[in-house]
């Protein structure tokens, strides 16, 4: 049972990773139907970044409904984990809109202990201001973006120094970090 499930994971990460659109927003709806394939397989399992990247292409899309149902499942998924990267990726999919699902002192808890984690992650701070603005916090939140743009956090913090600190994980090429595109740091 452990193999089907171990398989149906992996099957899903590689439909992800195919419905990432490189080539551009005109082709969506074709990211879009593999993201379906991949969600009607089941879930993500323990792989938070998989569950974000899922939440984020349902944002993107305008998906609203279906976007609050993924992350409410997500929440259920990972309730409880205290892991920087797992509460950094459930506060930052649900904040990716600015009606999303779940309660804002929540996602504020969950955001700032990631940050806490590792305040220099560009990942966690973006999601902490957020998280703050969401709850009202918009001075905090604007000096936490001024920092990140004026070069206050690393670039080099590691696999999970992409916006949704993905790190490697199934579907996504070894060292990669999570993204997909150019491997030169200077070019996110």
């Amino acid at each position: 049972m452990q193999e089907v499930l171990a398989e149906k994971r992996r099957i899903a990460g590689f439909l992800l990773q195919s419905a990432r659109p490189p080539r551009g927003p005109q082709q969506w709806n074709q990211a879009l139907a593999q993201l379906e394939a991949a969600r009607e397989i089941g879930d993500f399992g323990s792989d938070s970044a998989l569950w974000f990247e899922a939440a984020a292409y349902l944002a993107a899309a305008g998906r609203k409904d279906e976007h609050r149902a993924h992350c409410l499942r997500m929440q259920k998924q990972f309730k409880g984990s205290v892991e920087p990267a797992v509460v950094n990726h459930i506060a930052l999919a649900c904040l990716l809109v600015p009606d999303g699902p779940g309660e804002p002192k929540e996602l504020l808890f969950q955001a700032e202990l990631a940050l806490k984690a590792n305040p220099k992650l560009p990942g966690y701070v973006v999601a902490a201001a957020l998280a703050r603005r969401r709850v009202g916090q918009s001075a905090s939140a604007a000096t936490l973006i001024r920092d990140l743009l004026e070069g206050e956090y690393r670039r080099d913090a590691g696999p999970e120094h992409d916006v949704a600190g993905a790190g490697d994980g199934p579907g996504r090429p070894e060292g990669s970090g999570g993204r997909t595109g150019s491997t030169d740091p200077g070019a996110e």
